[in-house]
């Protein structure tokens, strides 16, 4: 019973949040936000070079009527090309793939701002760019990013005012709604499966909660068990005792009592400090002449029994003697 005990409380304590299954937790959720950054940077450079093909689009159709392309045209091109090529080449390191989508999608903000000043969409690609990095990177580069872009339109703003930087293009308006429809679909997109990572990290909690209160309420059963069989085993010692201790005692009766009546009454006495005894008597076969005597009888109803042969007496008494077993009469 001790070792079975045992084992369900190793098994138990196998289960509780201790220091080092914290640690293994932050491990695991760490590896969780990797593969789930991974996975949203796979898809989020597939639907931003997708979504980049429109706006490269309109541009490009805009710039018909002079017959050739200008700077911001060619800057363009190369990003969206950039865009799709780091979107297929997905056994690329993370680093260098999410570190490749920030210089390209910053040298495009800072293009735009220059082509376009404050007013164009370069100010929308960098908080897109700011959203990107604090779900791709973290909150530290999220933070470090949003300051350098904060910098980047004070300074740009302040030559515009000084006229130090002139805008030289004036983006059309399908140039403009292309472009505002693609920045609104990275970031929903963005939002959307951040959104599903936080449902993934409350339902992993959720889970982490009930396995817990199962391994508390396991727990409290074990307790209640050991408790009921602590005080089992209490008694029966207790019992054990009592009894060993009456013999002991009987033993010395034994050896110290000089009459035989005085001997049998000192037995029923130790006896009734076991159990109840009201009714006791001491019955003695001779299996010289088979008679069944009783020395001592004490009974709250019944008279003593006569001596007589053991085959005419019927009940407990003689079923003990012929077979020599116990008895342990009563429902319990």
């Amino acid at each position: 019973m001790i070792e079975q005990l045992r084992q369900t409380a190793l098994r138990l304590l196998r289960k509780l949040p201790t220091h080092e299954m914290r640690l293994n937790k932050n491990s695991d959720t760490e590896i969780v936000i990797r593969e789930w950054r991974t996975t949203i940077l796979n898809v989020f450079l597939t639907i931003v070079a997708i979504a980049s093909l429109p706006a490269l689009g309109a541009i490009l159709y805009s710039q018909i009527p002079a017959q050739k392309l200008d700077f911001f045209s060619y800057v363009l091109i190369v990003v969206v090309l950039a865009l799709i090529l780091l979107s297929i080449f997905r056994r690329f390191n993370y680093q260098i793939r999410v570190h490749g989508f920030l210089v390209v999608a910053y040298t495009t903000a800072i293009v735009d701002l220059t082509y376009t000043g404050i007013r164009g969409l370069g100010s929308l690609f960098l908080l897109l760019i700011s959203i990107a990095v604090l779900i791709l990177i973290g909150k530290r580069a999220s933070i470090y990013i949003s300051a350098l872009s904060v910098i980047v339109l004070s300074v740009i703003t302040v030559l515009n005012r000084q006229g130090l930087l002139v805008p030289i293009y004036v983006p059309t308006f399908w140039v403009v709604l292309t472009a505002t429809l693609t920045i609104f679909t990275i970031v929903m997109t963005l939002l959307i499966l951040f959104y599903r990572l936080q449902e993934q990290i409350i339902d992993n909690e959720r889970g982490f909660k009930a396995e817990l209160i199962q391994t508390q309420r396991l727990l409290e059963e074990q307790n209640a068990n050991l408790e009921q069989k602590v005080k089992e085993r209490t008694e029966e010692l207790q019992q054990s005792n009592r009894i060993l201790s009456a013999l002991y005692k009987i033993t010395d009766a034994a050896s110290g009592s000089q009459d035989i009546h005085v001997f049998f009454t000192r037995i029923h006495q130790i006896i009734g400090e076991l159990m109840y005894a009201g009714n006791f008597f001491i019955a003695l076969y001779d299996e010289s002449s088979g008679l069944l005597s009783f020395p001592y009888f004490v009974d709250e109803k019944d008279e003593p029994f006569s001596t007589q042969p053991l085959e005419n007496f019927h009940g407990m008494t003689s079923y003990m003697i012929r077979t020599g077993n116990s008895i342990k009469h009563g429902p319990d």
